[in-house]
């Protein structure tokens, strides 16, 4: 009796260590699935960084040349003032703009928690900005080809250098894909 007692242990122990051993062979295969799996996708990563090559050279060399296009542009840009066409006003007087502007003052001197004398300044103060900026008179002079040429070729070549440096149409369409989902999750989430 004692004998099939340490047989049925024996079996027990045999049949135990089996099921260990198919568990280990099974956690050994899912372990190598998943190295294989990670190796791909660091080969892809791989493969995916080497077609984007980022830059820095190129990228402030872009900068630089946009600057100077920039610069050379903005050299051969003439600004003139003219009279107040915005308005109308012809070559006459500023105190038509600027009647709004003392109105509202007063009101707010008067009434600081006036909600519409401040809207009345800021109206006011919103067409002195853009009649001083509309009255401006911005013209390109005359020039040869060989000189506009030389003026925009830089500015041209700095955009380009710029878009290289970033590392180009790929990563900039991926960014702005990026953004937008972004922005469509924030958008979803409220």
């Amino acid at each position: 009796m004692d004998s099939d007692k340490q047989k049925d242990k024996i079996a027990k122990e045999l049949e135990k260590l089996e099921l260990e051993v198919q568990l280990a062979n099974e956690q050994k295969a899912v372990a190598n699935n998943s190295k294989a799996s990670a190796k791909n996708m660091n080969l892809s990563s791989v493969e995916q960084n080497d077609a984007i090559v980022k830059n820095d050279f190129q990228l402030f060399s872009g900068i630089f040349l946009f600057l100077i296009g920039i610069i050379m542009l903005f050299e051969h840009v003439k600004v003139g003032t003219g009279a107040l066409a915005f308005l109308g006003l012809g070559a006459g007087g500023f105190g038509f703009v600027i009647l709004p502007l003392l109105v509202g003052l007063g009101w707010i001197f008067y009434n600081p928690k006036n909600k519409i004398a401040w809207g009345v300044l800021a109206l006011s103060l919103i067409i002195i900005f853009f009649s001083v900026l509309s009255s401006l008179i911005m013209f390109f002079p005359t020039m040869s080809l060989l000189s506009t040429l030389t003026m925009l070729i830089p500015l041209v070549f700095g955009i380009v250098l710029m878009l290289k440096g970033i590392g180009g149409p790929k990563v900039l369409s991926q960014n702005i894909s990026q953004n937008i989902s972004q922005i469509t999750n924030n958008n979803s989430k409220k």
